[in-house]
């Protein structure tokens, strides 16, 4: 729960958590109201995946 909680004091755009077995989630929000570019869909999708990767790591599952 500490590597967890010192990542959300660390990084801006994506929250993480424990669920209700204790695993450990990464959750990031995209604003879909009104017309996005699919272009910035394509964006967030890769942002989270390098943020999922750095996670992973960050906790020990690389």
């Amino acid at each position: 729960m500490e590597r967890v909680n010192e990542w959300n004091q660390k990084r801006r755009f994506s929250r993480a958590y424990l669920d209700e077995d204790g695993d450990p989630v990464l959750e990031a929000d995209l604003d879909l109201a009104g017309e996005v570019a699919d272009e910035a869909i394509r964006a967030f999708l890769e942002l989270f995946e390098v943020s999922l990767r750095a996670f992973a790591a960050w906790i020990g599952w690389e």
